[in-house]
């Protein structure tokens, strides 16, 4: 099946690769069926090595395509370059073995992670990893394999970002700016790149259930709006979001929102204030609406990082 509402149609053939990060679970597992269903090649990339094998198990003896592992972790700040060169190692030793060589066609920058904590009580070794992996990953992936696809003549790569770049975020503040800074980033790269036969998407998904979600919220409880909100369909499955984001790029959306409660909410969001949206984010992430400065002082002492 090719994906005919590209800017470039982008068959699978034995040599088109997708390359997902965060492949180890969630929606990042959920990419790794839907594009291999497709009879695209796989490169996928997480920490968990093991996990990694199974996946790579599980496509290659379901949808009988070939699956390249990189064990890669993507928070440190050479990340971008490492998984660069590893993949092109891999790439090298496929060819050697087969005289095919592996080109990426797709990119899916999936990975990333949360503080769900007032900023200050956040110890400051884990913003630097988030940073690193939300956005220094996904700026160095995507220039790394952009200019590749613009020579190829031909590419896709989706940003995963959130509702949560859309407005503040109290209480999961560093989250919701880096998303903010991929949904800009992103969106740009859309419009640059419209003479081209190469695509940047950005998929924006509200909350749902998943391995991501239950690490942000752990040790809330069922305090969180996560496990609690009522309106049917908000908590959407990873495999509608990633079917969402899969479909969006195909088509060359700049920003892909997945379900009608979102795309609603995301409209509204210019017109509500910054007290609503405060009191939103609040909401979303079970954090109390009034804080004291000694609570504050009291829990960053408790961090792992010395502030003073």
């Amino acid at each position: 099946m090719g994906t005919d509402h590209l800017r470039c149609k982008i068959e699978p053939t034995q040599s088109t690769y997708a390359l997902i990060t965060g492949a180890s679970s969630g929606l990042g597992t959920d990419f790794c069926h839907l594009l291999a269903k497709k009879g695209f090649n796989l490169i996928i990339v997480a920490r968990r090595e093991d996990r990694l094998a199974e996946i790579k198990k599980e496509m290659e003896g379901k949808y009988k395509i070939h699956v390249i592992v990189i064990c890669q972790d993507l928070g440190d700040g050479a990340s971008a370059l490492n998984m660069y060169m590893k993949v092109q190692i891999a790439n090298t030793d496929h060819f050697n073995s087969t005289k095919i060589m592996p080109e990426v066609v797709l990119l899916i920058n999936n990975a990333g992670i949360a503080c769900v904590d007032p900023f200050v009580c956040v110890p400051m070794e884990k913003i630097e990893n988030l940073l690193n992996l939300n956005n220094a990953a996904v700026v160095g992936n995507t220039r790394l394999y952009l200019k590749d696809m613009i020579d190829m003549g031909r590419g896709a790569i989706l940003n995963v970002a959130s509702i949560a770049g859309a407005g503040p975020q109290p209480g999961n503040s560093i989250y919701g700016a880096s998303k903010a800074f991929v949904r800009s980033f992103s969106m740009s790269l859309n419009y640059e790149l419209r003479h081209t036969n190469v695509t940047v998407s950005c998929l924006s998904p509200g909350a749902f259930r998943s391995e991501f979600a239950d690490k942000a919220v752990k040790g809330k409880g069922n305090q969180s709006i996560l496990y609690t909100w009522p309106v049917p369909g908000m908590c959407s499955s990873s495999l509608m979001v990633a079917n969402a984001g899969i479909s969006g790029l195909w088509a060359g959306k700049a920003e892909i929102v997945p379900g009608f409660f979102y795309k609603l909410l995301m409209a509204l969001v210019p017109y509500l204030s910054n007290n609503v949206l405060n009191w939103c984010s609040v909401l979303l992430w079970s954090q109390p609406s009034k804080i004291t400065g000694k609570e504050l002082n009291n829990a960053a002492e408790k961090s792992m990082y010395n502030f003073k």
